[in-house]
């Protein structure tokens, strides 16, 4: 299945203790996703469990870019999403899929209900193709408290609308310092947070 935003892309997700990225200028502001190396995520995927981990963090201008891997059986580790994170919100720049040019906001901070924009970027595979033009708005629906398996957030909830790959949406929550705890998609690719663990 084509993971076209993430999972989290929005996704949505080494374990070693590591430093932190240099604390932004705007920390103030709540940041929509964990910016510390060994941060894991487990979400509930129909009838599979996929267990992410932050596995790198690096400083970018007022924020940091964070590369998620998702962890298989055996400790196999494969790449699952790269995100720029900031207290002006996320973007997502690779999905584990495609790479966006440019990357495309999935969420806008600080934001307010209805608080909409549209996206135009290419997704480019990696394998010497034609990239795939990406159109699409995004709303912020407002905050809401969600319940998941891992217990209820209180997470903005964010509505995508796509033109690419014959048309499709989703739903997102996000909750501050936790990221992606739910995803709803009209392609069959939902997810929902069963358990969240801070960097040690």
């Amino acid at each position: 299945m084509i993971r076209v935003l993430l999972a989290g892309s929005f996704l949505v997700l080494a374990l070693a203790p590591s430093p932190a990225a240099p604390v932004p200028s705007n920390a103030r502001r709540p940041m929509y996703y964990p910016t510390r190396v060994g941060a894991e995520w487990v979400y509930q995927r129909d009838e599979e469990e996929v267990r992410v981990v932050v596995a790198d963090v690096a400083a970018k201008g007022e924020g940091s870019v964070v590369t998620s891997e998702q962890i298989k059986g055996g400790g196999k580790r494969v790449f699952w999403e790269r995100v720029a994170v900031s207290g002006d919100g996320l973007s997502v720049i690779h999905d584990g899929s495609f790479e966006y040019r440019p990357p495309v906001r999935l969420l806008r901070h600080p934001h307010t209900a209805d608080d909409r924009w549209r996206v135009e970027s290419s997704l480019d595979s990696g394998g010497g193709g034609t990239p795939f033009p990406l159109v699409g708005l995004l709303t912020v629906v407002g905050e809401e408290e969600v319940r998941v398996p891992a217990g209820t957030y209180r997470a903005v909830r964010v509505r995508a609308r796509m033109s690419v790959f014959g048309g499709w949406s989703d739903e997102r929550w996000y909750a501050p310092g936790v990221g992606l705890v739910k995803k709803d998609d009209s392609r069959g690719g939902s997810l929902a947070l069963k358990s969240f663990r801070p960097a040690r």
